[in-house]
């Protein structure tokens, strides 16, 4: 029985045994843990990862016995102003995988700050100096998780600025003085970065290029920035609802000022406007009455504002869309993109006034005013056509000079009629006294013409210039006027081609007579082509007064 109790109670205090010897153990790597500790810091386990907690301290400089496994160290809120090359490797401590240097007064890093600190995942320069981001000192951290910026001096995120972190998940940039975003700030973050903290700070606006490359994106803190949530911000919020990435606290606007202090949230997407522009095409226009007059304005705007116009305090209507017409006057308006045209169909002087023309958009309203005076209809003068005035008073000299031409012919004409009949009574005076006085009249009547006289005398030819024969009437009729023509040189002085006188009781009118000479110097015969008057016999033998 006793043997039995003794083995029960070695059974019983093999447990306790193993408790000492395992506190032992621990006291003794406690130990030996805290005696490597600095005097200035705080070394303990701190979430299953060794941590020297240094902050606090007022340090400038790094302390020393620091031990090289340590995972986690926190220099924050002290005096660093700056950090040297290899600041870490030389006290060994490459093993470090969370470095926090927040709040203190660090205005540079050396480059080499980091070098050869592989495990480096997590690093924390938030609340110091910095006027830019460190991007120098990232090509020696490659394998960095996590980076905190916030409360710098930094105005600017630049492009690329983190493109030799690529494992980046988490970038806080809050509370800085940061005013631009470039486009490709983010660039070689597109499938690693998850969380983007750029709150509080002073940006305006953000082109959504910055963040639609960033694929990996869980969330994105935007607020205490002002906000313009103009039209220029429409593209960022329309993206945001696409992509339906959490914003954490709903930014607020700040401009416009219609806007300021509404909530995005509480914002339609048609409310991200710009204040519309205008600005009439012709603001003075005249026109004339019973002419169709348009008038034009363009409004610019995002989204395109809305156009309407105004005439004596009422909105026209389009008769194209099928309303009635404004005043029982008939007008069109044609909207096309930004450009208005309202147009007056046969305007008349009851239509010249002022026009209205307005846009209005979610950012506002704003008009301009055209001015149409419409004039009366004045009948005009036409001014003559230059080249047709030059034909007219071409064909009016023409014609001028053409009648000019027929009267002087008419004249010339007259002229030489009047001198041929002058020439026929000087002829007729001139036979009168050379031949009345020397020619026997003969008494006889028509019925009592004496027989022509035989002639002894041979048959011989005519003279070249003499008549063989008397000719007919209508013969004579046809030489007359090649006679008249030549009359001044065919007239034989001692002869008459005209005789006028009274044989008897009967008149003797104007008769052409012929002369034939009679053979043997028997003298000259006269005869006409009429048989009912007398011929008359001119004998040369004796003198003048033989003539009979």
């Amino acid at each position: 029985m006793d043997y039995d109790q003794d083995s029960n109670s070695e059974d019983v205090m093999m447990p306790s045994e193993w408790i000492v010897c395992i506190m032992v153990l621990v006291c003794t790597g406690s130990l030996q843990v805290f005696a490597e500790c600095p005097s200035t810091c705080e070394c303990k386990w701190k979430g299953g990862k060794e941590t020297v907690i240094c902050n606090e301290k007022n340090l400038t400089s790094m302390p020393e016995q620091i031990d090289a496994g340590t995972q986690v160290l926190d220099l924050s809120d002290n005096l660093f102003v700056e950090t040297t090359r290899d600041l870490f490797q030389q006290l060994g401590l490459v093993n470090l995988q969370k470095i926090y240097l927040n709040k203190n007064k660090i205005k540079t890093l050396d480059r080499y700050t980091f070098r050869k600190l592989f495990n480096l995942v997590e690093l924390d320069l938030s609340y110091n100096l910095l006027q830019f981001v460190p991007s120098h000192i990232f090509d020696s951290i490659l394998e960095l998780r996590e980076l905190k910026l916030s409360g710098n001096a930094i105005q600017k995120i630049t492009h690329e600025a983190f493109t030799n972190v690529p494992k980046l998940m988490r970038l806080e940039v809050s509370d800085c003085k940061i005013t631009i975003v470039e486009s490709r700030a983010f660039s070689g973050l597109e499938n690693s970065l998850e969380w983007l903290k750029i709150d509080r700070n002073k940006i305006v606006n953000i082109r959504p290029v910055t963040f639609t490359s960033l694929h990996s994106l869980k969330g994105i803190e935007l607020y205490g920035n002002p906000w313009n949530c103009s039209c220029y911000l429409r593209p960022l919020r329309e993206w945001l609802l696409r992509t339906n990435i959490p914003v954490g606290v709903p930014p607020i606007c700040k401009y416009p000022p219609h806007m300021t202090g509404k909530s995005w949230e509480r914002l339609n997407l048609e409310d991200f406007a710009c204040s519309p522009n205008i600005r009439p095409i012709t603001p003075d226009v005249t026109a004339e009455e019973n002419e169709n007059v348009t008038l034009s304005c363009r409004a610019t705007g995002s989204p395109l504002p809305k156009i309407k116009w105004i005439f004596k305090e009422k909105v026209i209507a389009n008769i194209s869309s099928g309303l009635a017409n404004t005043n029982k006057r008939q007008f069109i308006i044609n909207n096309m993109n930004s450009l208005s045209n309202l147009t007056i169909i046969t305007a008349t002087m009851s239509d010249s006034g002022i026009y209205t023309c307005k846009a209005k958009n979610g950012a506002g309203e704003v008009f301009t005013n055209i001015s149409l005076n419409v004039i009366k209809v004045e009948t005009a003068v036409a001014q003559p056509d230059p080249v047709y005035l030059v034909a007219t008073l071409t064909t009016v000299v023409t014609v001028v000079l053409a009648a000019c031409f027929v009267v002087l012919c008419i004249i010339l004409l007259k002229a030489r009629r009047k001198r041929i009949a002058a020439n026929r009574r000087y002829l007729e005076e001139k036979c009168d006294s050379n031949h009345l006085q020397q020619s026997k009249p003969l008494t006889f009547n028509k019925l009592e013409r004496p027989p022509p006289p035989t002639s002894v005398v041979p048959s011989l030819p005519p003279a070249r210039t003499e008549y063989s024969k008397v000719p007919l009437i209508e013969t004579a009729r046809k030489s007359d006027a090649k006679e008249d023509a030549n009359i001044e040189e065919d007239i034989d002085k001692d002869s008459s081609f005209y005789y006028n006188c009274n044989i008897g009781d009967v008149a003797l009118g104007h008769h052409v007579l012929r002369k034939e000479v009679l053979p043997a110097g028997g003298g000259s015969l006269y005869t006409t082509a009429s048989p009912g008057y007398p011929d008359l016999l001119e004998n040369y033998s004796g003198s003048n007064s033989n003539k009979k």
